[in-house]
């Protein structure tokens, strides 16, 4: 039932068997966190690019926190993400994990896609701590 409602709230058709989640930063292909979505079964489905509107910051950690703003920012590609694949039955196990100032909201995708994603509340991002530039947080930690 949650996937579904995960599916409904992205606005994408209900796919009872898998979870799509957008990735940006410790949890992506070889770093520190990526386990916890191997061993629960998760897959790399695709690599994709945020819309416009989001903008990234370092949180405490340090980890990356993605925020999506009113307006695009001009000329901005979006930010680098992974999208994996997660059984639906582990899903809320892997959810249960995120603590704020991260959360798993809808993210769009630069196609128009949407799907679940790592997010930060907007308490949690410091605007002197942006590093939308870098593209994505490989790049940040490049």
């Amino acid at each position: 039932m949650v996937i579904d409602l995960a599916a409904v709230w992205c606005g994408e058709p209900t796919r009872s068997s898998e979870v799509l989640l957008a990735l940006a930063g410790a949890h992506l292909s070889g770093q520190p966190l990526n386990h916890e979505l191997v061993r629960r079964g998760g897959r790399l489905a695709f690599g994709a690019r945020t819309a416009p509107e989001y903008r990234m910051y370092l949180l405490e950690g340090p980890r990356p926190g993605l925020t999506r703003t009113v307006a695009p920012l001009a000329g901005g590609p979006g930010i680098e993400v992974e999208v994996w694949s997660l059984p639906a039955g582990e899903f809320a196990g892997f959810a249960a994990t995120v603590e704020p100032p991260l959360a798993l909201e809808p993210l769009e995708l630069s196609d128009g896609r949407r799907v679940l994603g790592f997010v930060c509340t907007a308490d949690g991002a410091d605007p002197d701590r942006e590093i939308t530039e870098h593209g994505s947080w490989r790049g940040y930690l490049a």
